[in-house]
């Protein structure tokens, strides 16, 4: 894994917190689609904060067990406190990295990920981890950004040039933001079966949705300062004509839009996908 762009732990927190406003209610319609119930056993790869395993936790319920699983020990110590802040107790963690849990073979009813992938170096050999701990007829759920689709109506040239700078940030590092487009091919090369796929993509025309572009470059400007992609003036301009855009009523906003993936480990290969 490659260092990541923008910050973890405690001092990422609020950002994650919108982020999740933003994404999260598509992220539980979409695991409860997937086959998310009620007593299930769930393992969640690159848990972070935690605001997704609180989402999963909850509906788990006393009956089911959440394993959430990071490779960063602050992002999963922030987890923890939350998790403990919401008093769910069906919620384990450990630190780990995706391509190497340690965790037995066919023991989760589902596994799942959200913006994961997008940052590791060997995206399929963490899906191969995750269906390893998979139960044969267990759900694999992954849900993966496009950031290559964001825009603002009527289109500003600030905005692209901060979503430039963003995505540029991630390939420095070896980060794949467009990997949205890919997932579903991903996933069909594991030979799962029953590999389905939609596309849904947050719109703001105001609310505090709005201001998560603004929020992405402000995180990842020392970054991108420090390694020449743009020079604090232009960030600081940037800054300034994106925060312009948040208070227009007449600006639309398009978040990433988003690639969920979900499918069924076969019992057999005669059952996965050709």
């Amino acid at each position: 894994m490659s260092q990541y762009v923008l910050s973890t732990g405690e001092e990422a927190e609020a950002r994650l917190q919108l982020v999740d406003e933003v994404h999260g209610p598509d992220t539980e319609r979409f695991l409860l689609q997937a086959g998310l119930k009620t007593g299930m056993q769930v393992a969640e790869l690159g848990c972070g904060a935690g605001l997704v395993s609180v989402r999963i936790a909850r509906r788990l319920q006393t009956a089911g067990q959440l394993t959430a699983i990071d490779i960063n020990a602050d992002q999963v110590e922030v987890a923890r406190k939350r998790i403990e802040n919401e008093q769910l107790k069906n919620v384990r963690f450990q630190v780990s990295s995706a391509t190497q849990t340690t965790l037995e073979s066919n023991q989760f009813d589902m596994v799942t990920c959200r913006f994961l992938l997008m940052h590791l170096s060997q995206p399929n050999a963490a899906l191969h981890e995750m269906i390893r701990i998979l139960k044969p007829g267990g759900i694999l759920a992954v849900e993966e950004g496009d950031f290559s689709s964001l825009f603002c109506w009527p289109p500003v040239p600030a905005f692209q040039r901060c979503m430039h700078i963003y995505r540029l940030a991630g390939e420095r590092q070896g980060e794949n933001f467009d990997i949205g487009q890919s997932l579903f091919q991903m996933i069909r090369s594991h030979k799962m079966s029953d590999v389905k796929a939609q596309l849904v993509q947050p719109l703001y025309s105001d609310g505090i949705g709005k201001t998560l572009p603004l929020w992405t470059l402000k995180e990842c400007s020392p970054f991108v300062i420090e390694n020449h992609i743009a020079s604090r003036e232009e960030v600081g301009k940037l800054a300034e004509e994106i925060k312009q855009l948040e208070q227009n009523p007449d600006v639309l906003m398009g978040m990433a839009r988003m690639t969920q993936v979900w499918a069924k480990k076969p019992f057999s290969l005669t059952e996965a996908s050709q």
